[in-house]
């Protein structure tokens, strides 16, 4: 995946300082044997910094060398990779977003205090790095840039914007309006904190690139169908009367397709539709998406769209 970097978000009339992954703090002896991760070393050479060996009163010396790495850097810029956990714990003063890495070689590890666990370096790119970093410090992951569109994790601060969205004529027709104010922020909050961080993925707003302005709502979660043995991926999307008919749905569904065939492991995404929404039937079809049958969700009876990825 391409690497993007995003400073600030300032859509909406809100400004938040994301800053970017500047420096990778790691120990070499503790990372010793894994060949990917030196291969993004190398690649990346200005953002990597090894740091040396403590010595014989580690604590203090460990604390030294940390504060020394981080005299020219801001700490919400910087990603920390150990295997002890003491250098998580200690990681906190800073609070530093960490990645824990298990050596056999260095035994007796829980290393539950990391914001991730990485077996193998593998699959691990920059991007994936910077994810770590923003998720540690609560800022939204951008999923994918289309044309005219910013598609990325929705934050507190888009509230507002989201309750105009939905307030818009017919925008509620045939998706659920949102709770009450205060009811709708703290089911956000439990969503963010949870729905993304473990799963990597969720419903999404849409932000238009021009204006910054909050323009739709659009992701994948999850469903139990009654027919199937195992849960199935679903796409929803919504996107604001002053921009439909003009190709916005069509940027931001193909690039949610895109991120499911690249990041997740489901043989297909399912669409379900009540039967007279007759422009969201036209509109999924010419995705590629193939009517398979009805399923009743929640006493409703709906179509079932599907597109094999």
């Amino acid at each position: 995946m391409q690497l993007s970097f995003i400073f600030t978000l300032q859509d909406q009339g809100h400004s938040m300082r994301t800053g970017k992954l500047e420096r990778i703090f790691y120990w070499k002896e503790e990372t010793a044997g894994e060949e990917h991760l030196r291969t993004l070393e190398k690649a990346y050479n200005k953002i990597f910094y090894e740091l040396p060996e403590a010595g014989t009163k580690e604590a203090q010396t460990l604390e030294d060398i940390l504060e020394n790495a981080l005299k020219d850097v801001d700490p919400m810029d910087c990603l920390l990779i150990t295997s002890r956990d003491a250098r998580i714990h200690l990681a906190e003063k800073w609070n530093l977003a960490t990645a824990a890495y298990p050596n056999p070689a260095i035994p007796g590890q829980s290393l539950f205090e990391a914001d991730v666990l990485i077996e193998s370096f593998e699959d691990v790119d920059l991007e994936y790095l910077e994810r770590i970093r923003r998720r540690h410090h609560g800022i939204p992951w951008v999923i994918a840039q289309t044309k005219r569109c910013i598609l990325r994790e929705i934050c507190m601060e888009d509230m507002q914007a989201l309750f105009d969205l939905y307030a818009e004529p017919g925008m509620t027709d045939y998706i659920e309006p949102l709770y009450p104010w205060e009811q709708e922020l703290e089911y956000e909050k439990s969503y963010i904190e949870h729905m993304y961080r473990l799963y990597e993925y969720g419903m999404w707003v849409v932000i238009e690139k021009d204006t910054g302005k909050l323009i739709g709502r659009a992701g994948l979660e999850h469903r139990e169908y009654p027919e199937e043995p195992h849960m199935e991926l679903e796409m929803g999307y919504a996107i604001g009367t002053a921009y439909q008919r003009k190709g916005y749905a069509t940027e931001v569904c193909q690039a949610i397709i895109a991120y499911a065939q690249a990041n997740l492991e489901y043989p297909r995404i399912n669409c379900l539709i009540e039967k007279e929404n007759k422009a969201s039937i036209r509109f999924i079809e010419s995705l590629g998406f193939i009517f398979v049958g009805e399923s009743k969700v929640a006493g409703t009876t709906m179509l079932r769209y599907v597109k094999e990825i």
